[in-house]
C-alpha cells in the first residue's frame, strides 16, 4: 500500500516534468512550477489508464490484464521521462517551487484545506442520486472484468452506450483497490476526494499566480485568492448543484474533477497560452465525463478564453492604428 501511494505521488511529477520539457524544449528561459508539473502528469496519467481501460473494453481481457498493460505503460513512461531529464538536467536544476512563507493568508488557507480534508475523512459518504460508482467498482472487483455485468442487478449487460463504456474512472478506482489492498468504500469515499481537493487547489493556485502576477510582491495576493476559493467551497456546499458540494461530498465523480480541477486548469492554460495543456484537459474530460463526443466544459472554457483574447487583441489594434477605425471605434 505504501509503495502504491509513493508511485502515485511521484509518478505524476516525473511524468509531468518529462512532458513539460518536451513541450518547452526550445525555450531556455521559461521555468516550471512544481504544481504545474504535477497537473501535466495528472492529465497525462488519465490517458494512460484510458489505454488499459479501452484494452479491456475492446479485447474483453480481464481487469488484471488491463492492470498489467497500464503498469507496463507507466514503467515505459517513467523510463522515457528519466531519459528526458538526464538529457536536459539544467531544467531540473531550475525546477521552481514557490517558497511557502508563513504569512497570514498562507496559514489561513492551509488551515481551511486541512479542515476540509478532515471533514472528507470523518463525514460519511453522501451518495447523490444516480451515483453508482461504488457499486460499479465492486462489480469490477468481483468479476475481474470491465462493464460485463450490471452493477445494480448482477446480470450480464445487454449492452451500454460506447460513450458510457469508455469512461475510465471506475477502472482507475478498481485498480487502486487491487494494488493497494484498501476497501472500495475507503478509496472512493476518502482517498480520491482528498486527492481531488489537493488537485483543485493546485489548479487554482496556478490560476491565481497568473491573475495576480508571479513576482514576490504578488504572492500574498495569490494566497488571499486561495483563501477566498477555499471559503467559497465551504459556503457553496448547500446544494448538490454547486462546486463546493462536489468538492467536499462527491470528489470521486467525474463532474467534480471537471469543475474543480480541469476547468480552472484550462483557464490557466488559455491565459498562459499553453495550448497543449488545454488539449490534455479536453482529452482528460472526455475520458472521465459523459460529454457530447468530447465537446465538454473544457472546450467551452477554451473557446470562451480564445474569443475573449481575440476581442482584447482587436481593441489593442484599434488603439494602435486609429486610422483603421470609424468614429465608433469599429474596424472599417
Amino acid at each position: 500500500m505504501l509503495l502504491t501511494g509513493i508511485v502515485f505521488v511521484c509518478f505524476p511529477i516525473l511524468f509531468g516534468t518529462g512532458i513539460w520539457i518536451c513541450i518547452n524544449r526550445t525555450s531556455s528561459d521559461e521555468k516550471m512550477h512544481l504544481w504545474e508539473a504535477y497537473l501535466y502528469g495528472f492529465t497525462g496519467s488519465i490517458g494512460i489508464f484510458e489505454i488499459g481501460h479501452l484494452a479491456g473494453i475492446f479485447t474483453k481481457c480481464t481487469l488484471t490484464d488491463s492492470g498489467r498493460i497500464i503498469t507496463w505503460v507507466i514503467v515505459g513512461a517513467s523510463i522515457c521521462s528519466v531519459a528526458v531529464l538526464f538529457r536536459k538536467i539544467r531544467t531540473v536544476v531550475n525546477l521552481r517551487k514557490d517558497p511557502c512563507k508563513l504569512c497570514i493568508p498562507c496559514m489561513l488557507f492551509f488551515l481551511l484545506m486541512a479542515v476540509q480534508i478532515y471533514c472528507i475523512c470523518s463525514v460519511p459518504v453522501i451518495q447523490t442520486d444516480g451515483d453508482i460508482t461504488l457499486e460499479t467498482v465492486n462489480s469490477f472487483l468481483v468479476t475481474d472484468m470491465i462493464y460485463e455485468v450490471s452493477p445494480l442487478t448482477g446480470k450480464v449487460f445487454g449492452g451500454a452506450p460506447l460513450r458510457y463504456e469508455i469512461l475510465c474512472l471506475p477502472t482507475i478506482y478498481t485498480l487502486l483497490c487491487k494494488w493497494s489492498g484498501l476497501e472500495p468504500a475507503f478509496i472512493v469515499g476518502t482517498v480520491i476526494p482528498s486527492a481531488v481537493v489537493c488537485l483543485a487547489y493546485m489548479a487554482y493556485y496556478l490560476l491565481g499566480r497568473t491573475l495576480f502576477g508571479k513576482e514576490n510582491g504578488s504572492k500574498e495576493k495569490s494566497w488571499w485568492f486561495m483563501v477566498i476559493v477555499s471559503a467559497v467551497f465551504f459556503l457553496c456546499e448547500q446544494s448538490v448543484y454547486m462546486d463546493g458540494y462536489g468538492i467536499l461530498h462527491a470528489g470521486h465523480l467525474g463532474t467534480t474533477i471537471r469543475n474543480g480541477v480541469l476547468s480552472p486548469l484550462v483557464l490557466y492554460a488559455v491565459l498562459e497560452k499553453k495550448w497543449i495543456l488545454a488539449c490534455f484537459c479536453i482529452l482528460a474530460e472526455a475520458c472521465i465525463v459523459w460529454t457530447f463526443w468530447g465537446v465538454g466544459m473544457s472546450v467551452v472554457v477554451l473557446a470562451g478564453g480564445v474569443l475573449a483574447g481575440a476581442l482584447l487583441q482587436s481593441q489593442k489594434i484599434c488603439r494602435m492604428f486609429p486610422d483603421l477605425t470609424d468614429e465608433e471605434g469599429n474596424l472599417g
